[in-house]
Order: structure tokens, then sequence, then C-alpha cells
């Protein structure tokens, strides 16, 4: 009896990987003196945990699988309702590993209500070597509300001494008020280690 993945190699085609598709969505109202989560909802890897419900109530997403390859897709949506104050981060950097060609797709999707106040902080996203990456940020706020935001990345270990990685990036982020554009930035880089080694862009 043949073993199918040989009898697959051996006719030159490559074997298909399962990809993750993960949602995570979460809506908070104020309750007195309290913000709490409202609606939950989590599928495909992606989870919610709340360490502290007050003002601000905390909230910490989980990826379960440890890691986003090509070809995965995460979306997350946050809504804060009016008077609302959150903190949301990650239990950890997000790391993102090699792909054999398709990206790997991450969309966030913010929307706060008047007096709403947000902290976006989630921890470093972590693009390894070969990895290839399109991030998408989309923030809809009143014109009252409060935002601080901070999306970081890391390209490669220094640690090991992975200093000037190649990496495939697209990132893209439109922020608005009272459905007015005031903020759009788009960023690209087709080979990170070589882009961020330049004198005009990182320096090394």
């Amino acid at each position: 009896m043949t073993d199918l993945p040989t009898a697959v190699e051996a006719l030159g085609v490559a074997p298909a990987r399962q990809r993750a598709d993960a949602y995570a969505r979460a809506s908070f109202a104020r309750t007195g003196a309290r913000t709490e989560p409202e609606r939950l909802f989590e599928t495909g890897g992606l989870r919610w945990r709340f360490p502290r419900s007050a003002s601000p109530c905390e909230a910490v997403l989980v990826n379960t699988g440890g890691g986003v390859a090509g070809g995965d897709a995460y979306r997350v949506e946050l809504a804060l309702k009016e008077g609302a104050e959150v903190e949301a981060t990650t239990t950890a950097a997000e790391k993102i590993y090699r792909s054999d060609g398709a990206p790997a797709r991450i969309e966030t999707r913010l929307t706060l209500a008047p007096q709403a106040s947000l902290f976006w902080l989630p921890q470093e996203t972590l693009i390894f070597e070969g990895a290839a990456l399109e991030r998408r940020l989309q923030v809809e706020m009143a014109g009252d509300a409060s935002l601080i935001l901070v999306e970081s990345l890391v390209f490669g270990r220094l640690a090991r001494g992975e200093s000037s990685i190649d990496a495939r990036l697209r990132e893209s982020w439109r922020i608005r008020r009272d459905g007015r554009l005031v903020f759009a930035d788009e960023t690209r880089l087709d080979h990170a280690g070589a882009a961020l080694d330049r004198p005009a862009v990182g320096a090394g």
C-alpha cells in the first residue's frame, strides 16, 4: 500500500495545508461606575480574557495557535458604547512565521462611541525570516472619544542574531473621527532587512 504523502510528493503536487480562520469580536458598555463586556464572539483559536472588570475594563486577546502563518486570516473587532473605558492587550508577542506563498492577514476594527476611551496596546508583532504579512487597521470614533493606540513591529529575533531578515509587509491604517478621515498611512516593505538597513529608513 502506497503512503499518501509519498504518492502526492511523487506527483510533484504540494500537499494542501490547513489554514487558520479566526475571528474575535467584543462590545463593552458602561454600567454605573464600571465598564463590562456586553457581547462576545470568538472562533478559530482567538479567545477573550478579562483579568479585571472595572473602569477601565481589562480585555486580553489570546491566540491559542501560538502564532500566525502564511495563509492564515485573523479578524478582531472592538466596539465601545458611550462612556465605556477599556484597556486592551494580548498575552504575548504575536509571531508571524514563514510563508510559502500567501501572506498572513490580520484585520483590526475599533469603534468608539461618544465619550468612550480605549487604550489599544497589544504586545509587539515579531516577524520571522521569510514571513509575509498584510495588516489592516480601521478606527471609527466619535469626536469626543479618546484613543491611545500602539502597534509595534520587530523584524527578527535579535537575541539569535537575526538582525537583517527577508520578509514582506503591507500595512494600512485608516482613522476617522465623526466620519471624517483624520489619519491615513500605507507601509510597504518587500525585503524588510535590506530596506531597514538604508540610512533614511532604519539605519540598521
